[in-house]
């Protein structure tokens, strides 16, 4: 019966291991998406002065110019929020109609809205911003 209890406690022990693993993963990895949102965030506000990740940056911002009266970057700001609902709706959407197969077509979706909005910014006027960042909030919002 030793034998048998040094092995219960063992299996447990390893069992309880794998556990701690599989959660520094899943810590690994949720903080590496954070990180990576938050750069995203400042380079995209850096170029675009906007947020593609999250909107509530862009309704302060949208608030600011509506008091302002700067029109234009309040319609700005509003069509940043509304291509982000955009692309959680189309998410959504996707994902309720077609389940399991919703994941590479959303996939396919984002990289080209990502790979469209560099190629407008690469190739359009220096100051064009709208289109790219229309492009990118739907992006991160099927995200």
């Amino acid at each position: 019966t030793a034998a048998a209890t040094a092995m219960n406690l063992f299996a447990s022990v390893a069992a309880s291991a794998a556990k701690k693993q599989k959660s520094e993963g899943k810590k690994r990895l949720a903080s590496g998406m954070a990180f990576l949102t938050g750069w995203a965030d400042v380079a995209l506000f850096t170029k675009y002065r906007g947020f593609a990740t999250m909107m509530s940056g862009n309704t302060l911002w949208m608030a600011n110019a509506f008091v302002d009266g700067r029109l234009r970057d309040m319609a700005y700001y509003a069509s940043v929020i509304l291509s982000y609902w955009a692309g959680l709706a189309a998410f959504r959407r996707a994902d309720l109609t077609m389940k399991k197969k919703s994941l590479p077509l959303c996939a396919l979706a984002v990289t080209a809205l990502f790979v469209g909005s560099d190629y407008i910014n690469c190739f359009a006027d220096v100051g064009a911003r709208w289109a790219p960042m229309m492009m990118l909030a739907a992006g991160f919002g099927i995200i």
